[in-house]
């Protein structure tokens, strides 16, 4: 995968030159000035808002696991595998259905 820097995504996001009776500038694109603020501020509300159900579906999986592990001997990786995941969706669908998701997974 190839990451673009800063300098390489300027050149992509085509700047053009603006001639005007003061001077010549370049002006930025409107997309790639919103990318560099976008890059400068990390949405922190959303990071808080979601917080507690990341950690409550790691404690239900751990949970979850383990109680399976205690009973089920022979439990193979692609089953827990399977596990993990619909955990994770029907917590999703639980808590969206309950009205209390965070608003990001609301959409």
């Amino acid at each position: 995968m190839v990451r673009l820097d800063d300098a390489a995504l300027f050149e992509t996001f085509v700047c053009y030159p603006v001639i005007g009776p003061e001077k010549a500038s370049v002006h930025l694109n409107t997309n790639f000035q919103m990318y560099l603020r976008a890059r400068r501020h990390m949405d922190t509300d959303h990071i808080r808002e979601a917080l507690p159900h990341y950690l409550a579906i790691l404690v239900l999986v751990a949970v979850v696991i383990t109680v399976l592990r205690e009973f089920v001997a022979g439990l193979s990786f692609w089953i827990e595998l399977v596990i993990v995941m619909i955990l994770v969706f029907v917590y999703q669908a639980v808590v969206l259905w309950l009205g209390v998701a965070p608003s990001r997974w609301e959409r």
